[in-house]
């Protein structure tokens, strides 16, 4: 019977301690990092995705770092922090008159909205549209792959309940 390769990693990762599909999804995550380092680099799809998604998250930026991989990490982003600046060019921070007691301002620093004098600024470092980090967005595909090839071979003969 042909297998998907997912089911093969799978039981692989179901041999090892501590959690299967976190293991697997930290191995998608270096494997992607390792492919764009080395030959996306320079793809133009890659870094508009990169620059609307304002780089990397804070796990997968940390994963980037690795000997011999300063260049490609450079050249990725340094657009993305040339776009950034171009986009706090335009942010303009707004003057507030401060008449308010000090428990009010208190109250809305903690609030979770940005305080309109700094609205537009904030609005411009978020991401752009829907887009995420392009490491999240590979790993969400694969741990969905993993998913279903789980619970597709869990109840078949040869299945992953018996292997």
């Amino acid at each position: 019977m042909s297998r998907h390769i997912a089911f093969y990693e799978l039981r692989d990762a179901l041999d090892q301690p501590g959690c299967p599909l976190c293991r697997l999804e930290t191995r998608v995550a270096e494997r992607y990092l390792d492919f764009l380092l080395w030959e996306r680099v320079n793809d133009p799809e890659l870094r508009q995705n990169l620059r609307q998604a304002r780089g990397f998250c804070r796990e997968h930026a940390w994963m980037l770092v690795r000997p011999g991989a300063s260049l490609g990490i450079a050249v990725m982003l340094h657009d993305v922090l040339q776009d950034v600046l171009q986009s706090l060019n335009g942010a303009v921070m707004q003057p507030t008159q401060e008449t308010r007691r000090p428990l009010e301002r208190l109250r809305t620093t903690i609030a979770p909205a940005p305080p309109p004098a700094v609205a537009g600024i904030v609005a411009a470092l978020e991401p752009q549209g829907e887009q995420i980090c392009p490491a999240c967005a590979q790993c969400r595909v694969m741990e969905e792959v993993y998913l279903d090839v789980l619970l597709d071979s869990l109840p078949e003969a040869g299945g992953l309940l018996e292997a």
